[in-house]
C-alpha cells in the first residue's frame, strides 16, 4: 500500500491567516482626511517610528518652497531616562536631506512648515543610546499643492471636525488658522495699498493745469 502523500493545505492556509490578522493589527492608523481636499494634497504618508529609530525614513521627497503639515500621536519611553516623550518633546527630531533641524514642533503635536531645502524627510528619536527604547509615535505628514494658508486651514478644520478629540490635528489647525489671519491682513493692506496709489495718481492728475493733462494724455 503506498503511503497517502496527499497534505491538507489547512495549516498553511491558517498561518496565513494569522500573518493578515497581524499585518492589520499593526497597520499604522492614518487619521480620516476628507475626499474634498485631495485636490489640495500632492501627497501624503502615515509612518511609525519607534524608539529605537534615530532616522526614519518617512518616503516623502520635499522640493524648497513646500508647504507640509506634520501631525504626531503616540510616545517613546526612554528607558535610560526612565520617562516618556510625546511628539511635542524635543527628543522627537527631522530632518530633510542631510540638515538636522532639532525638534519638530517642542510643546505642540502638529504644525505647518515651508521646506527649507530639498531632500528625503526623516523623523527619529534623539537619545545617545536608542535600543533599549520601547513605544512608537505615528506621524502623517501632508505635502500641499498650495501655499494658501486660508485653504490649508480650512482643510485642516474639516480634519478637525472628522477627527474629534485628536490633539495632533488641532494643534495643528491653530496654527494654521493664525497663519490664515496674517494672510488676510497682508491680502487687506495690499489691496488698501493699492488704493491708496490708485486714488493718490488721480489726486496728482487732478491737481495738474488743463493744457499739462492733455499733454500727458497725448
Amino acid at each position: 500500500m503506498k503511503p497517502n502523500r496527499f497534505k491538507s493545505p489547512l495549516p498553511k492556509l491558517f498561518c496565513l491567516f494569522l500573518w493578515i490578522v497581524y499585518l492589520g493589527c499593526t497597520a499604522v492608523p492614518a487619521p480620516f482626511i476628507p475626499a474634498s481636499a485631495t485636490s489640495a494634497i500632492q501627497q501624503t504618508k502615515t509612518v511609525r517610528i519607534y524608539g529605537h529609530q534615530k532616522k526614519k525614513d518617512t518616503g516623502i521627497l520635499l522640493a524648497k518652497g513646500d508647504t507640509y503639515t506634520v501631525i504626531a500621536t503616540g510616545r517613546v519611553r526612554l528607558k535610560q531616562f526612565g520617562g516618556y516623550s510625546g511628539p511635542g518633546s524635543a527628543r522627537f527630531a527631522k530632518i530633510i536631506g542631510d540638515r538636522f533641524y532639532g525638534a519638530v514642533f517642542p510643546g505642540v503635536s502638529g504644525r505647518t512648515f515651508t521646506a527649507a531645502v530639498s531632500g528625503i524627510f526623516y523623523l527619529g528619536i534623539l537619545d545617545s543610546y536608542n535600543q533599549d527604547n520601547s513605544g512608537h509615535i505615528d506621524a502623517t505628514i501632508i505635502v500641499w499643492k498650495t501655499n494658501d494658508y486660508i485653504e490649508i486651514s480650512s482643510i485642516l478644520d474639516e480634519m478637525k471636525a472628522a477627527n474629534p478629540g485628536n490633539t495632533a490635528i488641532i494643534d495643528a489647525s491653530r496654527h494654521a488658522d493664525r497663519m490664515r489671519g496674517i494672510a488676510l491682513r497682508e491680502a487687506r493692506a495690499t489691496a488698501e495699498i493699492k488704493q491708496t496709489r490708485k486714488e493718490l495718481k488721480e489726486i496728482q492728475e487732478q491737481a495738474q493745469p488743463a493744457a499739462v493733462r492733455q499733454q500727458t494724455q497725448a
